[in-house]
């Protein structure tokens, strides 16, 4: 669906559409910056929460599914989605803004630049 294949492109774009359309209350799109074009799928069950997440991040999209069980109290699945959701975030997100070295460049916001990052184990020589 995110690629636009499989699909004709029209149906495709028509699912996106609907798929980006907020749930009433996501953790994992509360992590992001707005406007931002991510889509989310939440489920819950007592002391169980759930969020799978396909975020449009220019030139680094990613999925993320963050899964919590054995909780105490159902907000603290919600904190640990939003959590995690927001460290996935950061990484991808200098990800993109770094070269294929680890160099970073300057953040769009002025800020420094990214620090280098390690690159994920399956590439590592």
């Amino acid at each position: 669906m995110a690629r636009g294949t499989g699909l004709p492109s029209a149906r495709a774009a028509d699912l996106r559409a609907v798929a980006a359309i907020p749930e009433s209350h996501t953790a994992f799109r509360a992590a992001l910056p707005d406007g931002l074009i991510a889509f989310t799928k939440s489920g819950e069950l007592e002391g169980v929460r759930c969020e799978v997440g396909y975020v449009e991040l220019p030139g680094r999209p990613y999925t993320a599914a963050v899964l919590t069980t054995y909780l105490r109290r159902e907000r603290d699945g919600e904190a640990a989605i939003r959590d995690v959701s927001a460290a996935v975030y950061e990484t991808f997100d200098r990800f993109a803004r770094s070269s294929e070295h680890g160099r970073g460049s300057p953040s769009s916001e002025g800020g420094p630049a990214a620090a280098p990052l390690e690159p994920p184990l399956a590439t590592r020589k």
